[in-house]
């Protein structure tokens, strides 16, 4: 009786072993199939939380220990006593008639045997020991528990079979993920930006995705969410809807939408399918680098002079527009409210394409070349230097900062060679001199014009000239009765201590005498750091007219200084205006300045009249 007592116990507890674990493997699988769901569902959105994929880890834990405790642990060790399986026992066999659990009540150390001798315990004991030996206790159990916890069993393998050979990687990534492995889930569809992450302030902005997908794109969703937490959703259109055409694929597919320029920086999320953008993409609007300051200056060719150093002069230019001569170089300069990654210089030309190239035969601007600037030790200021061509009309300074963005419409400004003008030369009036004309009186008092030369006289020729990039070579240029011009190269006279500076009313310095000859003096430059030499200039000297042949009374003496500027290769001339002497004899000479002196007075007596009048009134 009490081996079978302790087969049908153990056999209970297999059942029970087999049941419970059967139960505990397909709740835990199904818990673990509705996290990896959660996760998989989530994720298509967003982020899984971290806190909600902790919460499901352990309330899986949690739901395991707590079934397999009631289900697998206390059917183990709850224990029946042999009298409740005896009497089950009976209850399932009445032919025993309750034979076993006497047996087993009798034979128990403790028994209480008052009144029943030991043959009648012996008898009873023999006799329930020979009917348990034919009792079956498969029969007395309910075996079918082993075939539902195999089908259950069964069922969880194939479903995790199928499952894992459906999609393998997505299982083991998911899996992985419920012990909070960091595995990215995989999608049908991979949505990856090309959109910039820095972009211009207050201008569009473009947000490109490239949608990676066997099929249909359907779906799709943007969302943009700016610093101030508004948040729009944008329709993109597409740009390239089979990038096969391109050699890059046929499940590739490209797509845009235009963030409006009043969104400062801001973050934008993309959905299509079962994919999402991985992680969301950000945008950081910044100012376009701008020119706050231009200048420029003409650098003049080295034939307008040096400074001491030897560097070339140069002149500002005002608001950056650039006129220069030829052989001149140009320098440009800027500022930037920013720091640049680079600056240069534009240079414009009309386009010389032929009319069919051209747009409707109508001229192009074109960039004919381009300059780069250095830029200074804080990155915000650039110069550059370039060569001024006939060509080129106009300029413009491009700048850009780290990003690479330029500034927007950079402004124009003009290049113009103009030629040299020639140098501007005037003959000082003439004056009857105390040492030429004694008794005539002070000199200043005697201007007059046309004076005549007595023969063998001399010709007294004042005059000035100005250029502003300078005065080189003076020449007399002279002729007698409309004969050939002849010149004669006028000597150059330098400044010192004793004849002072050159004062050009006169023609002569300072200190000179009246009978001190200066045929050509340039003055130097005040301030050869700054001031260009040799722009102001002129002379004073007698021209003898003794040494001229064959010169009769009556003859007509023209004259005439030029003077050039300082461009050796292509020299611009500066003509006086043409003066003419005629040569007398002396008794002609004081007849005529008689009567010049005749006509001075009453000149003098008229003005005096005049001025009385104007007085009495």
């Amino acid at each position: 009786s009490q081996r079978l007592i302790s087969s049908l116990r153990r056999r209970e507890r297999l059942l029970a072993l087999a049941w419970g674990a059967a139960r505990l493997v397909l709740v835990v699988i199904v818990a673990l199939a509705v996290a990896c769901y959660v996760d998989w569902r989530v994720d298509m959105r967003r982020d899984t939380p971290w806190a909600l994929r902790v919460g499901m880890l352990v309330g899986q834990i949690a739901l395991a220990l707590g079934l397999a405790w009631w289900w697998v642990v206390q059917p183990l060790v709850r224990r029946r006593t042999d009298d409740d399986v005896a009497l089950f026992i009976e209850d399932q066999t009445p032919a025993l008639g309750h034979r076993l659990i006497s047996a087993v009540q009798l034979n128990r150390a403790n028994a209480d045997t008052a009144g029943m001798s030991p043959e009648l315990i012996g008898v009873v004991t023999q006799e329930a020991e020979e009917r348990a030996k034919v009792i079956d206790v498969g029969e007395l159990t309910d075996g079918r528990l082993l075939w539902k916890a195999a089908g259950i069993v069964s069922l969880v393998a194939i479903f995790a079979v199928t499952a894992r050979y459906a999609a393998p990687k997505t299982v083991s990534v998911l899996l992985a993920r419920q012990i909070l492995g960091e595995e990215e889930i995989p999608r049908t569809t991979t949505i990856t930006s090309r959109t910039f992450e820095v972009w211009p302030l207050g201008e569009p902005t473009p947000v490109t995705f490239f949608v990676d997908r066997n099929g249909p794109v359907t779906g799709i969703e943007v969302r943009v969410t700016a610093e101030n937490g508004t948040e729009i959703r944008l329709e993109p259109v597409t740009v390239v809807d089979d990038w096969n055409v391109l050699g890059l694929g046929s499940r590739q597919r490209a797509f845009s939408t235009d963030v409006p320029a009043h969104f400062g920086d801001f973050e934008f999320r993309i959905w299509a399918a079962d994919g999402r953008l991985k992680p969301p993409g950000h945008v950081r609007r910044v100012p376009r680098p701008s020119v706050i300051n231009q200048d420029a200056a003409v650098v003049l060719p080295a034939h307008c002079g040096t400074k001491p150093d030897g560097g070339r002069y140069r002149v500002a230019q005002p608001r950056g527009e650039i006129i220069g001569i030829p052989g001149s170089d140009a320098i440009v300069s800027c500022k930037s409210q920013k720091p640049l990654r680079k600056a240069f210089i534009e240079l414009l030309a009309v386009s010389t394409a032929p009319e069919e190239v051209v747009h409707g035969g109508a001229s192009v601007v074109v960039v004919n070349r381009m300059i780069d600037m250095e830029l200074g030790e804080n990155r915000m200021e650039g110069v550059g230097r370039f060569d001024m061509k006939p060509e080129e009309s106009a300029y413009r300074i491009v700048v850009e900062d780290e990003h690479a963005f330029r500034n927007a419409d950079p402004p124009r400004r003009g290049i113009k060679i103009v030629p040299e003008e020639p140098p501007t030369v005037a003959l000082l009036p003439e004056q009857f001199l105390p040492d030429q004309y004694p008794g005539a009186g002070v000199a200043e008092d005697f201007e007059v014009e046309g004076v005549p030369i007595p023969m063998g006289g001399s010709i007294r020729i004042a005059y000035t000239a100005t250029h502003p990039f300078g005065l080189g070579r003076a020449t007399l240029q002279y002729r007698v009765n409309e004969g050939p011009w002849q010149p004669f190269p006028l000597g150059e006279t330098p400044a010192t201590e004793k004849t002072g500076p050159f004062d050009p009313r006169r023609g002569a310095f300072a200190n000179s005498k009246p009978g001190d000859q200066v045929q050509f003096h340039a003055v130097p430059s005040p301030d050869p750091e700054r001031l260009l030499p040799r722009t102001d200039g002129g002379g004073r000297f007698d021209f003898q007219t003794r040494g001229l042949p064959d010169l009769k009374i009556g003859d007509r003496i023209e004259f005439f200084v030029e003077v050039a500027n300082r461009d050796p290769n292509a020299p611009q001339i500066g003509r006086s205006e043409t003066r003419v002497k005629t040569i007398v004899t002396v008794p002609q000479l004081v007849q005529w300045i008689d009567a010049t002196l005749r006509q001075e007075d009453r000149i003098r007596q008229l003005e005096q009249k005049q001025k009385g009048v104007f007085k009495k009134d």
